[in-house]
């Protein structure tokens, strides 16, 4: 499926249209499919390296 990375925090060059693999839900979970997503102010900031990624260590995708 196509998601769009977080490869580097130096604006929005970090941010990569990559293919990675559908997640597979777990008992009590329900996989849907997402056409549009918005992005958040913390997310943007994020982004630019001026807000911590709470230990998610880079590349990864915002939402996952």
């Amino acid at each position: 499926m196509k998601a769009v990375q977080l490869q580097s925090c130096e604006g929005i060059t970090g941010l990569k249209l990559v293919d990675i693999s559908k997640p597979q839900p777990g008992p009590g979970d329900v996989l849907i499919q997402v056409k549009a997503a918005g992005i958040n102010y913390a997310e943007v900031e994020q982004i630019h390296g001026k807000y911590p990624t709470f230990g998610k260590e880079l590349p990864f995708c915002h939402g996952v």
